[in-house]
């Protein structure tokens, strides 16, 4: 293997342990919570969109909250029914007090079994909502990273989607170093990001029926000449299958644009200024 592949595996070998671990857990909840096995379970969930999920979800955790709260006032029951039953004096109220008990835990362990197949609902909400973002995002981040890195001039390789937390999170992989938040990132390299990101999003997009021309209006105001002429080539890539377009003001973006794209792919229109036309 080669060495400089070796972070990229270490990576992937941790997140096959995590996903291993977080598998066997899922595994053991649907076998004490469910009379459903895996595959069948899968397959009621396949064929929802992430609307319906989240709708879902956010129904199973209104109800874990009130079965949660059902619980704790049982458990509270429960208690003031021991500590009842140890000041009683006659044999009457502690009778009343045992019955309390009893039915304060008979309804404990009733809410024991709805409560544990709402989690485990919740948890296989949540997964297939994060396979759903998965499959939906995968391909956009992948090929964004393509064009990012080649508007960088390699100093980003790629684009990483950190889903450990409540909300995916994009990062950007420097050459060198840990990954890096977008937010941390510089206005002009910020613009790069977003043009990279605009270009994959069009281009998993395409079609045949749908191959609309790209156009662009001084998007490189922010660059200097070695970002704009990066950004050249990217286009110059993307528009490989589909016209691209780039309207500009400024006479040294056409001479970067000139020097940096090759000639069959770059057609340099000049358009008359007010001054002319009214001439």
């Amino acid at each position: 293997m080669d060495v400089d592949a070796l972070p990229d595996a270490e990576i992937r070998s941790d997140k096959r342990r995590t996903a291993g671990a977080r598998l066997q857990d899922l595994s053991e909840q649907v076998a004490r919570t469910s009379t459903k096995d895996v595959v069948t379970l899968r397959a009621d969930l396949g064929e929802r969109d992430s609307l319906t999920i989240d709708g879902e979800k956010e129904s199973c955790v209104s109800e874990i909250t009130r079965l949660e709260a059902e619980e704790e006032a049982a458990i509270a029951a429960e208690h003031a029914a021991r500590s009842a039953l140890a000041t009683v004096d006659t044999s009457g109220e502690a009778a009343q007090a045992r019955e309390e008990m009893e039915s304060a835990t008979a309804r404990y362990r009733a809410g024991v079994r709805p409560w544990s197949q709402l989690k485990l609902a919740e948890s296989l909400l949540g997964e297939a909502l994060r396979r759903h973002r998965e499959k939906a995002q995968g391909p956009v981040v992948q090929l964004a990273g393509e064009y990012f890195k080649l508007i960088t001039d390699g100093r980003f390789v790629r684009l990483l989607v950190d889903d450990e937390g409540a909300d995916p999170t994009l990062m950007a992989q420097p050459d060198n170093g840990k990954p890096i938040g977008i937010a941390a990132l510089s206005e002009s390299t910020g613009d790069q990001l977003d043009l990279a990101l605009r270009l994959a999003a069009l281009q998993v997009q395409r079609a045949p029926d749908r191959m609309m021309p790209l156009v662009l209006d001084d998007i490189l105001i922010t660059s200097d000449d070695e970002r704009a002429a990066n950004a050249f080539r990217a286009l110059e890539k993307f528009s490989r299958d589909a016209q691209v377009l780039v309207f500009t003001h400024h006479q040294h973006l056409v001479d970067i644009a000139t020097r940096s794209v090759s000639p069959a792919a770059l057609k340099v229109h000049r358009l008359p200024s007010a001054i002319e036309r009214a001439a």
